[in-house]
């Protein structure tokens, strides 16, 4: 579904509403919704189909997540940690076991990656090499 102009702008909007000290509440975010559904304006699809897109990339840009290639003690509580101190507090955490990585961890917030495995360390290697 294409999104015009004036949808794009009302979407905004809207999302700016659900914001509560420049961060996503998701109790705001169902009111905002519940409230712009009874309206039911011009339109209203294609505004509720670009506020999913943002929505979207906040909860990505705004998702932490740890990939270890061995269990961790505290199951990355300790990183998890860092990361708010950081970057402020999460929407999401996710942490996961990848014994791929053979060694180390990689590390994801929004679309910053950080990858110190070694597998990524092979690859980087093999790429130099060939």
């Amino acid at each position: 579904m294409k999104v015009g102009r004036e949808a794009k702008k009302k979407a905004k909007s809207l999302f700016r509403q659900c914001l509560l000290e420049g961060e996503l509440d998701p109790e705001k975010f169902r009111v905002v919704v519940r409230e712009f559904l009874q309206q039911r304006p011009r339109g209203y699809r294609a505004v509720l189909v670009r506020l999913r897109q943002l929505v979207a990339c906040e909860i990505s840009r705004r998702t932490f997540r740890v990939t270890s290639a061995q269990p961790l003690p505290d199951e990355g509580e300790e990183i998890f940690r860092r990361l708010e101190e950081r970057f402020g507090s999460p929407l999401a955490r996710e942490f996961h076991v990848d014994p791929d990585l053979i060694a180390g961890l990689r590390i994801q917030v929004g679309s910053q990656l950080w990858d110190g495995s070694l597998r990524a360390r092979l690859k980087r290697l093999e790429e130099v090499l060939v």
